[in-house]
Formats: C-alpha cells, sequence, structure tokens
C-alpha cells in the first residue's frame, strides 16, 4: 500500500472490520481498506508526526502522540468518520505507547517522563 510522503511510523489494526490506521513523518494519517489494500481517507496533522496510535474502532475515534515539546507533547483526539482533530491533551514528555477506551471515558499513555 502506497501513500504517505515519508516513513509509516505507526499503526493500529482491527482486524474485524479489516480497517488500518498509519502514522507517517509526513504529518498525515491514512485510514486503509484492508480488503482492498487502498486508503480511504487522509486525515492532515499539520506539524504533528504520528509517533504512535491507538484506536477506539467501535466508537470511531482514534488518538494520536507527537513528541513536539513546544506544544507540550500534544495527543490529539481524532473522529474516524470526519477525519477531523476533535481535541488536544497534553502529555508531560515524549509518548511512546497509547491506549484507548472510549465507552468508559478512558485513555493512557507511557512515555519518557522520568
Amino acid at each position: 500500500m502506497r501513500g504517505h510522503g515519508d516513513a509509516v511510523v505507526s499503526m493500529v489494526v482491527d482486524w474485524q472490520s479489516r480497517r488500518a490506521l498509519t502514522g507517517s513523518h509526513d504529518c498525515r494519517l491514512k485510514l486503509w481498506d484492508l480488503d482492498h489494500c487502498i486508503c480511504v481517507g487522509t486525515f492532515l496533522s499539520k506539524d504533528h508526526p504520528a509517533f504512535c496510535l491507538a484506536a477506539d474502532w467501535a466508537a470511531g475515534r482514534a488518538l494520536s502522540a507527537s513528541w513536539d515539546r513546544h506544544q507540550g507533547h500534544p495527543i490529539r483526539v481524532w473522529d474516524l468518520h470526519t477525519g477531523q482533530h476533535t481535541s488536544v491533551l497534553r502529555a508531560g514528555a515524549k509518548t511512546r505507547c497509547l491506549a484507548l477506551d472510549w465507552a468508559s471515558n478512558r485513555a493512557a499513555s507511557g512515555g519518557e517522563d522520568a
């Protein structure tokens, strides 16, 4: 599958629905149909390369984390149906991993804060 303009650095897959979400150094998220190997959505994320991703596929929401310390190490909340980010959370340091459960209104992140 081709579509990103730079290295893909993160991916989350829903095998049941055969979809994937990828993040890249090109500051874009791409939503993929794995059955047809095509991109079905591109989410623009200016100055926010997504170094890690988490998705709650049933809720249609995703999180992406960037390492931009000037922006407070943002974690963006995305609507997978519209491709828009709906809010921004701030992490204390570079985020290396994310988990999301939208139904219980919970998200967790792990990173480099000492």
